[in-house]
């Protein structure tokens, strides 16, 4: 068999890495909580959801894979969540979600290193492409 003809035949296309299998939303909300969980699984998330940064901690049976976080928790915040996630070398990839003004988002996130932040709501097209630069960033440090 000629090389080239052999070449042909094992070319393949760039590997393109899969998006996480689940996700894991906290918000206080009941309201973003349910709406987000039934949005992520009708694209074929599995999704955990828990109302508290500290419900988080307390009953989290296995790592999160990709964390959607609102930043105005109760208690803990999400930010403050975020904090120790990292001091504590959990790498997670973050999206952020707030209903916070601009100006105030920006002084909460401040201290930590440029996360996705988005304001709620959130469409799909957003959050969609969202999961990916967050995943995807995931990977690139890891390299």
């Amino acid at each position: 068999m000629p090389l080239d003809k052999e070449l042909k035949d094992t070319d393949t296309k760039p590997v393109v890495p899969e998006l996480p299998s689940a996700i894991t939303v906290v918000d206080d909300s009941p309201s973003v909580r349910k709406g987000l969980g039934r949005l992520l699984k009708a694209q074929g998330f599995d999704v955990v959801t828990y109302e508290s940064a500290e419900h988080f901690l307390e009953n989290q049976s296995i790592p999160a894979q990709l964390m959607i976080l609102d930043i105005s928790l109760p208690g803990m915040s999400g930010v403050q969540l975020l904090t120790k996630l990292r001091a504590d070398g959990n790498n997670v990839p973050v999206i952020l979600i707030t209903a916070l003004e601009e100006s105030e988002t920006q002084v909460a996130l401040a201290a930590l290193d440029s996360p996705i932040c988005l304001r709620k709501p959130v469409g799909w097209e957003t959050l969609s492409s969202s999961i990916s630069e967050a995943w995807l960033g995931r990977l690139a440090t890891r390299a």
